[in-house]
């Protein structure tokens, strides 16, 4: 039997979002296993700087290409030849991030970083290797053939972890470990494809400037918006990069990646089922359901945020001395993991809004939407770097939060506002604090934080490297926090006891079933 375009689509689709979540556990499990044999400086080196040059030259080089091919299905041939300009393009960016980095502006405390010239000569070498693979690439998928990618993109993760691991812990080689695990990866990809076939000579999928020219409207129109979206997808590790040292950028990637594990796993699913429930419910007259769901998933969200921002600054120390031993916690990451769990909060409030937006608004309110979101990343690049040029790490942190701030505002104004004036009315007495939980739950996390913060202040007292003196003094910092969460436990079964059924509805939900 044979498939039609929309469901292999969507089979390619599910095996993609399957690949790209097995790929983030990945990449944070191989960081759990290697941070702790690196120095903060080589860690950021390798999972700031040398990420970033990587992502530059591949976004840049390959996304209007790219994006401008898989519009010419009836012209696969001119696809081809228009991805292939991918590697050229890529070439020179790699030239000039290799001077720039090498000759024009070099970095001193680069420079003592054993291997860093050859991580970076690496990791460009990947992005080549990468980008030769594109009008394959290009073929593979104007041809539908979504599982091909799907497994050669799982294949080449796997390898790049295990050559990364392999690199840091058996051979010692710090940072050129990640560049080679980059290199292998681009490997994968390019012998994948080769492999692959689609049916025409490699002597079709090269350079050729009539597709350029022809389709030169296009490609200017999507370049345009590559560079504004690269500005907006890297602007974090380009503020990092430009204004932090490579101490700080360790510090920043080490605590990032710890708290992106929570956006992964539980912020994410949520998003994307909130989404579907909401886009499902559209602009239909039933506000009833549709903002009971939404206040159920934001007092939930609400929720988690209070949890980390509770629990997160007493307990962020303990956490990376257990998981990373004395080297990191001597640095500024308890701090910094300490102020990350307040952002969490912003993180989780954000994604449910937003996706109410998106599932409800009218074509002329997501473009409304879409222009605020570019507003706050103007302003949020600006608060950026004024906020890490005074307040190092943690102005980067404080701009975090500023940006969801201002994209939770605008979001409330929208649901109350906005949108009941534009069909999508609220039930009557809908008000803010709906969103959020009831005051005796409040009331106890204030408890459980006096709690936790108390015991630390009390009972805990590091020794010369910074750790805690013995497995007794954790336990008695940490049973304080234990009562406390039993304090919140209770308070919401007293008062907030409708969130757990509803809360299997929504896994039911994404579980494909229906809902009552």
């Amino acid at each position: 039997m044979t498939s039609t375009p929309t469901g292999a689509a969507l089979t390619g689709a599910t095996l993609l979002v399957g690949v790209q979540a097995g790929s983030r556990l990945a990449s944070f499990v191989l960081n759990q296993l290697v941070v702790a044999r690196m120095a903060p400086e080589a860690y950021g080196l390798a999972a700031v700087s040398l990420q970033l040059a990587l992502s530059t030259v591949l976004f840049l080089a390959r996304e209007p290409l790219r994006r401008a091919a898989l519009r010419m299905a009836a012209a696969p041939a001119d696809a081809r030849a228009l991805a292939a300009w991918g590697l050229p393009i890529g070439l020179v960016l790699a030239a000039c991030l290799a001077a720039h980095s090498l000759i024009l502006a070099p970095d001193p405390a680069a420079a003592a970083v054993p291997g860093a010239a050859s991580a970076l000569g690496l990791t460009l070498a990947a992005a080549a290797v990468e980008l030769a693979a594109e009008p394959l690439y290009v073929a593979v998928l104007l041809e539908a053939r979504y599982v091909v990618r799907a497994q050669i993109e799982a294949v080449g993760v796997l390898l790049r972890c295990i050559v990364t691991y392999a690199g840091v812990v058996a051979a010692g080689a710090g940072v050129v470990s990640f560049a080679l695990g980059h290199l292998a990866y681009a490997g994968v990809v390019l012998v994948g494809y080769l492999m692959a076939g689609s049916g025409f000579a490699l002597s079709e999928a090269i350079p050729r400037a009539g597709p350029l020219v022809r389709h030169s409207p296009l490609v200017s129109a999507l370049a345009a918006q590559t560079v504004l979206k690269y500005a907006l997808t890297y602007g974090e590790s380009i503020i990092l990069v430009a204004v932090q040292s490579l101490y700080d950028q360790g510090v920043f990637a080490l605590v990032n990646n710890l708290g992106s594990l929570v956006a992964r796993v539980i912020f994410q699913p949520v998003e994307e089922t909130a989404l579907n429930a909401f886009s499902l419910a559209g602009r239909d007259r039933n506000s009833t359901a549709r903002y009971g769901l939404l206040t159920v998933l934001c007092k939930g969200m609400v929720s988690i945020g209070l949890l980390f921002a509770t629990f997160g600054p007493p307990y962020a120390h303990l956490l990376l001395e257990l998981l990373y031993g004395t080297r990191w916690v001597a640095t500024d990451a308890p701090a910094i993991l300490a102020w990350y769990s307040l952002y969490v909060g912003f993180m989780a409030l954000n994604g449910v809004t937003e996706a109410y937006l998106h599932g409800c608004a009218s074509k002329a309110g997501l473009a409304r939407l879409n222009w605020m979101l570019l507003v706050f990343s103007v302003a949020y690049i600006i608060a950026g770097l004024a906020g890490t040029t005074y307040a190092g790490t943690v102005g980067l942190i404080a701009a975090n939060m500023f940006n969801m701030a201002q994209r939770i505002t605008y979001s409330l104004y929208a649901i109350y506002v906005t949108l009941p004036n534009d069909g999508v009315p609220l039930p009557t007495g809908a008000a803010l604090w709906d969103l959020v939980p009831s005051p005796p739950v409040w009331a106890a996390f204030g408890v459980a934080a006096a709690a936790a913060h108390g015991s630390a202040a009390a009972w805990v007292k590091l020794d010369s490297d910074g750790c805690y003196g013995s497995w007794t003094q954790r336990a008695v910092h940490v049973a304080p926090g234990v009562l406390g969460l039993l304090v919140v436990a209770a308070a919401f079964v007293a008062c907030e006891r409708e969130l757990v059924p509803a809360l299997k509805r929504l896994i039911k939900l994404r579980r494909g079933g229906k809902t009552e």
